[in-house]
């Protein structure tokens, strides 16, 4: 993964972090439940600060606009993790319930663990400044350890037994 493909690699995941939170805003105005408006919220927040770090990065390679649709040839990922979130946003538009939207949030819940499996730090292993280098891998480091805790915020959402929107 030479230069100009690592940072289309990067803008595809500066695409899906900005997804993910479009996913988590919208299901934020829909919902009900302040705590899991808040919670949502915290979720999108995070994820536009990560597109941030990934868009600074795909801008190191001199990328700084990408057709979403030429994603799959630079991450091999296909359709899949962009489609997911892209259907997500779709059935939280026209979800009718807050049951209805935890649904579709129980249904991306895998999203935060499949993005800390990415090795994102590979993105920046080349850049010629080392200082960028350095600062760029810890940042990363960083994001890897907010999707972690997303994960787990979401999942203790649905491990809680009585989750009194879900009745």
């Amino acid at each position: 993964m030479k230069g100009m493909n690592k940072g289309k690699v990067a803008k595809c995941h500066e695409i899906n972090e900005n997804l993910i939170a479009e996913v988590y805003e919208l299901a934020a105005q829909k919902i009900s439940d302040p705590l899991l408006k808040g919670i949502f919220l915290f979720i999108a927040h995070d994820s536009r600060k990560h597109a941030e770090i990934l868009k600074d990065i795909a801008k190191e390679y001199g990328v700084t606009d990408l057709n979403p649709n030429d994603c799959a040839k630079f991450t091999g990922a296909g359709y899949g993790l962009m489609g997911l979130l892209v259907d997500a946003k779709t059935k939280i538009q026209k979800a009718e319930t807050d049951k209805d939207i935890l649904d579709v949030i129980q249904g991306i819940e895998t999203v935060e663990s499949t993005l800390v499996e990415l090795d994102r730090e590979i993105l920046v292993d080349d850049l010629p400044d080392e200082e960028k280098r350095i600062m760029y891998k810890k940042l990363i480091t960083y994001i890897e350890e907010d999707e972690v805790r997303h994960e787990k915020i979401i999942r203790s959402i649905f491990d809680m037994n009585n989750w009194r929107i879900r009745k």
